[in-house]
């Protein structure tokens, strides 16, 4: 850009040209012409010379100041512009931070000022800052951040921007434990207590009343169904098992047609009637003994188990296969089990009404869907429960 004294300068040398040009020009005229009869032919009085030397002079100063005026009007920004596109166009090929080093490498080598610490910004507020909203979905992304952050950098604001922040999601998290407390109070669809008491002397007679029902649907299956037992007789872990088969078959009245391999004594005494079976491991496709299986004039032989079980065990799984071939009914199920069995929700296509809340289903929408499946269920009879 153009010094304030420039044109001031360029205009005294203008007016000094001429000056000194209207005077050469008056004392030539002065002087008589006899002189340039001393001059060769064709060649020019020295005045005259000097004369238009001082006019070109004035002339160069005149073009050096207009096109200047010009060049600045016309380049489209002040020098200081013009000086950060000229050091852009010396950035080499290939970087695209012209404002870094390459840019900036006549302010010196980065220790003398510090990039952080200048404003950059033109210090007018933006017109339409940020919305943050402080959703839990807001939350659980940027919370765990601002635990790096307080982490890598402990400062003082740092710090405490986290831990009002994890303020935030422990107080929501509390008002939402309690309103679940509010909901789930009296709800028989919501309360868990409803299905099984968590008090000790309520959860044990749950207990007891399914144990007494295991006990004499157990004997009831003894008219159903009866058990396949293949066991290595040589084997001492399977001779203990031999003994639990043994027990379930006294105990219940259960029948069972035992087939033994290996040598022919058995020696817990439970079966001594077991027939020879090397040839049943192939055919009823046994690949770790002892075998049990159920069998029933209308399901035919169903495998219960390859290995060992306990007691308890052995009893849940004659149980539970009873029901899934359907040797004993739904009722006679679920008074087995130490808690109220309620019908499953019915999923599948629903159609609502077009109000939504974003992207979701009304909340009162899904309250009717779901309460008004259990709406013939509420008064349910003690004869359905065992008791309970």
């Amino acid at each position: 850009m153009l010094s304030s004294g420039y044109f001031p300068v360029c205009l005294l040398k203008f007016l000094s040209g001429l000056f000194l040009s209207w005077s050469l020009r008056r004392r030539i005229r002065s002087q008589p012409h006899s002189d340039s009869t001393f001059l060769p032919a064709g060649s020019c009085h020295p005045a005259v010379l000097l004369f238009q030397a001082a006019a070109a002079v004035c002339i160069f100063f005149v073009y050096v100041l207009v096109s200047a005026s010009f060049s600045e009007a016309f380049a489209g920004g002040s020098g200081e512009e013009r000086t950060d596109n000229a050091a852009r166009s010396r950035v080499p090929m290939g970087v695209t931070d012209p404002g870094g080093y390459w840019g900036r490498k006549a302010e010196g080598w980065f220790f003398y000022a510090d990039p952080g610490s200048g404003d950059h910004s033109d210090g007018k507020q933006p017109e339409h800052p940020e919305e943050i909203p402080l959703t839990t979905a807001w939350l659980r992304v940027n919370l765990p951040k601002y635990l790096d952050l307080a982490i890598d950098n402990p400062t003082s604001e740092n710090v405490r921007a986290y831990l009002y922040l994890q303020r935030l999601a422990l107080d929501r998290a509390q008002r939402f434990s309690e309103a679940v407390k509010e909901e789930v109070a009296g709800n028989y669809f919501l309360d868990e207590i409803s299905r099984r008491p968590v008090a000790s002397f309520g959860a044990a007679v749950f207990d007891q009343i399914s144990l007494r029902a295991r006990e004499s649907l157990m004997k009831k299956l003894g008219d159903r169904l009866s058990l396949i037992y293949v066991f290595d007789s040589g084997d001492a872990a399977t001779v203990s098992f031999s003994k639990l088969v043994g027990s379930v078959r006294d105990d219940y009245g259960i029948y069972v047609r035992a087939a033994r391999t290996g040598q022919e004594t058995d020696e817990s005494g439970y079966f001594s009637d077991a027939v020879p079976g090397a040839q049943l491991l192939q055919s009823l496709g046994i690949a770790v003994l002892p075998a049990v299986f159920i069998y029933s004039e209308g399901t035919g032989l169903v495998p219960l188990v390859q290995g060992y079980l306990s007691h308890r065990e052995l009893v849940d799984r004659i149980i539970l296969l009873s029901h899934r071939e359907g040797i004993i009914s739904d009722e006679e199920y679920e008074s087995t089990l130490p808690f109220r069995r309620r019908p499953p929700f019915q999923t599948g296509i629903v159609f609502f009404s077009a109000h939504r809340v974003g992207s979701l289903v009304q909340p009162g929408d899904l309250v009717k869907y779901f309460e008004g499946q259990y709406e013939t269920e509420k008064n349910f009879s003690s004869a359905a429960d065992g008791g309970r």
